[in-house]
């Protein structure tokens, strides 16, 4: 149930989440979902009820969704058409790497934890850790205070004949048409085995 609220809440605010990223900005929203996200998943760490968890996990999800619609535009804007492959890459990579370094380091936390005398009880250890895990992900809203985000170009493209046959092409074979039934599929097997 909580997982499941989890991801309702992150399917219901992605498409508000676009409409809020156009109206108040890219940089914004992000600083909106680091600061409550963090909020958010510290209180799921105190507040044990069952219909407490259910709530706070959907709202999570509503906010946690922004991530993933700011993020590619974004990076689409902090980089030119050159170097943006490159950052792409980038920054897929260092997730990933990261990810690695930190299920090592937080599977030995609860460990260290113990020996230092910090927490007797293994819930213990790991409540700290997902608080201090909070903290950092709050944290990350000191270097989005620095990062300018470069506004989306107004101007449409000028198009030549060529390029208005071309367009007119994709609209009639629509790019969700192509790719949402592939990112849903993605998304499916992921989230069905994951838990797992």
């Amino acid at each position: 149930l909580i997982g499941g609220a989890l991801t309702i809440g992150t399917v219901v605010g992605t498409l508000p989440a676009g409409v809020l990223a156009q109206k108040i900005g890219l940089r914004r929203l992000l600083a909106v979902c680091f600061g409550t996200a963090a909020l958010f998943n510290a209180l799921r760490l105190v507040w044990l009820s069952e219909p407490a968890q259910i709530v706070l996990a959907f709202l999570a999800g509503l906010v946690m969704c922004c991530w993933g619609v700011c993020y590619l535009p974004a990076l689409a804007r902090l980089t030119t058409e050159v170097n943006r492959t490159s950052a792409f890459s980038l920054t897929y990579s260092v997730s990933i790497g990261t990810s690695v370094l930190g299920g090592i380091a937080s599977g030995y936390l609860p460990l260290w934890f113990k020996a230092a005398g910090f927490a007797s009880q293994p819930a213990d250890a790991k409540r700290i850790i997902l608080l201090a895990a909070c903290g950092v992900a709050l944290s990350s809203l000191v270097p989005l205070l620095f990062l300018q985000i470069p506004a989306q170009s107004s101007r449409e493209p000028d198009l030549s004949r060529a390029g208005r046959h071309w367009l007119r092409m994709l609209n009639r074979h629509s790019f969700l048409a192509r790719f949402v039934p592939l990112m849903a599929l993605w998304a499916g097997v992921l989230a069905a085995f994951t838990p797992f």
